[in-house]
């Protein structure tokens, strides 16, 4: 009950603790292999997630070996334990390389492989030795007495029987010990040394009969029995047999072994004594092979008897049991068919319903991927969308930006086409006053002219004609407004002769300015109060200073002509 309550606590500390270390576990069980092996394999087969960690699996792979071992299941494949080979000998572990070592050789002698096995087991010996490991020692040495006896060296078998049962009792294990004194007691007996047989027999015997192992008793004491009838030694044999009457669960085996002893002194009535006790005792619970092999025993001995037609009985008792047992295999040969039809209908079920399961799986996994990728090009759509919202807002607000420069330059074009549409009526009026001014002028002096006419009053007429020109003489800024005038209202003449003559002087574009505006000699003499002689001269001097070949105010005249047209072409 204790068993039971540990080993339930212990899964449950494994199944509800995730993050437990799986080295913890495998100390655990470790230590729990010797005395509960069963316990031990069933923890392993629990750990069903073992980390991807090479000192970890080929903790697990030797454990696992290690328990299915000792709880006496077949192990035929090197799988399992080539994890566990393929890293212990590469580390300084050598006791688990040993014992690596070993239940390799134990694979390979479960095989039949003998030379392979006793390679691996001598390998593991060289290994336990230097861990002075006297437990695994004892075992290596009984597996290879074990391949030796298997191969008829009885020899080399009885060597490393003794020297199992001496490392076995240096570790005080005589559990193991008693087993290999059995194994010694055979070794004699294939030796024909029956004494020895007998006497290591009888010791184990005693153990297991005080360790009620009735499975060892039973066998312990038909090799026992089988000496005895060697020996000739028939009280030994009733005495065996008179202790354990009680006891039914060997009964059979002492029954047959009795007849056979009584058989091979010659004694045909006890045995068949015996085998008819077999047959006729209620308490032994007798199968059709048992039946089988007592009628044959039975068969034998009617024969050597010369008692033909009871001999003829026990071959149809024979006969018939065998056919029962023949018809019996028939049944179980259906029964199993049938069986594993079902199961291989049950097994393609599964395997149906794995595959579907699969098939469901893998869709769901290529709808998940197919809603990401969807998800993903929506939210990729959806940014796409809004980068050619921000960029078109960017543009509108360029757009705006634009059109708010525009219209502050527009306003400011605006402002100054005002301005010089304010300047150039302006201009126009001081051209238009400085016209009326020059009208006036010659009014004047053409009143003058008539009033004063004749030699007699040459002087009074220039007399007046001085003073008039002092009242109305033009300032600075007068004829320097006056270039500005007549640049415009001719179109930039003034301008143009800047840039194709800028040998010009102020003084000189003047002159041109009152040309262009129509001045005549005598006008432009009385303004500059110059001679009209000298007119004549400084436009001779410009057409000079200009390297021109026509005349002053006709080369202005067609200047003015051209950039009209130019600008109004």
């Amino acid at each position: 009950m204790i068993k039971r309550i540990f080993f339930l606590f212990f899964i449950l500390y494994i199944g509800c603790t995730p993050s437990i270390n799986p080295l913890s576990s495998f100390d655990t069980i470790e230590q729990i292999m010797s005395s509960k092996p069963d316990s031990a394999l069933k923890l392993l087969q629990l750990m069903t997630r073992i980390p991807e960690n090479r000192a970890i699996k080929a903790r697990y792979a030797l454990l696992y070996t290690e328990a299915l071992h000792k709880n006496l299941v077949k192990v035929t494949s090197d799988s399992l334990i080539d994890i566990a080979l393929d890293y212990y000998p590469k580390t300084n572990d050598w006791q688990r390389t040993a014992k690596t070592y070993f239940y390799k050789g134990k694979i390979y002698s479960t095989n039949n492989e003998w030379k392979k096995a006793c390679e691996n087991l001598l390998q593991a010996e060289q290994l336990a030795l230097k861990t002075n490991d006297q437990k695994l020692l004892g075992l290596i040495y009984n597996d290879l007495g074990e391949i030796y006896w298997y191969q008829d060296y009885i020899e080399d078998a009885f060597k490393y029987y003794q020297l199992s049962y001496k490392y076995f009792l240096n570790e005080a294990d005589s559990l193991n010990a008693n087993y290999i004194l059995g194994s010694i007691a055979g070794c004699y007996l294939g030796k024909n040394k029956l004494d020895s047989a007998y006497i290591h027999y009888d010791k184990a015997l005693k153990f297991f009969k005080e360790e009620r192992d009735t499975k060892e008793i039973s066998y312990l004491e038909s090799a026992l029995l089988y000496v005895c009838f060697l020996t000739e030694n028939t009280k030994r044999i009733h005495e065996i047999f008179a202790k354990n009457k009680k006891d039914t669960t060997n009964s059979f085996n002492r029954y047959v072994i009795l007849s056979e002893c009584h058989y091979y002194l010659r004694q045909y009535d006890s045995a068949q004594y015996y085998l008819k006790l077999a047959l006729a005792d209620s308490t032994v619970k007798l199968n059709n092979i048992q039946k089988q092999s007592i009628y044959l025993h039975l068969y034998q001995i009617e024969e050597k008897r010369s008692n033909y037609k009871e001999a003829f009985q026990y071959v149809l008792e024979y006969c018939n049991i065998t056919d029962c047992l023949f018809q019996q295999e028939r049944r179980e040969a259906v029964l199993n068919t049938e069986k594993q039809f079902r199961n291989k209908l049950l097994s393609n079920q599964n395997e149906q319903l794995k595959t579907e399961a699969q098939i469901h799986y893998l869709l769901l996994i290529i709808l998940i991927l197919f809603l990401a990728l969807l998800i993903c090009l929506t939210i990729y759509w959806i940014n796409r969308h809004k980068k050619a919202l921000r960029k078109k807002e960017n543009e509108i607000e360029e757009y705006l930006q634009l059109v708010e420069n525009l219209k502050e330059q527009h306003k400011f074009t605006e402002n100054q086409f005002i301005y010089r549409l304010n300047e150039k009526n302006r201009e126009q009026l001081q051209l238009k006053e400085a016209l009326e001014k020059r009208l006036a002028i010659i009014k004047q002096l053409t009143a003058l002219s008539i009033q004063y006419r004749g030699k007699a009053n040459r002087d009074i007429f220039y007399t007046k004609v001085n003073e008039l020109m002092k009242l109305h003489t033009l300032t600075q800024e007068v004829l320097h407004n006056l270039c500005d005038i007549v640049n415009i209202n001719y179109h930039g003449i003034i301008d143009f002769l800047k840039k194709q003559f800028p040998q010009l002087s102020q003084e000189d574009l003047e002159w041109c300015a009152f040309i262009c505006s129509d001045f005549s000699p005598q006008e432009i003499s009385v303004i500059y109060n110059v001679s009209v002689n000298y007119f004549y001269v400084k436009n001779n001097r410009l057409s000079s200073k200009m390297d021109i070949n026509q005349s002053l105010p006709l080369y202005l005249k067609e200047m003015a002509k051209q950039l009209y047209q130019e600008k109004f072409a």
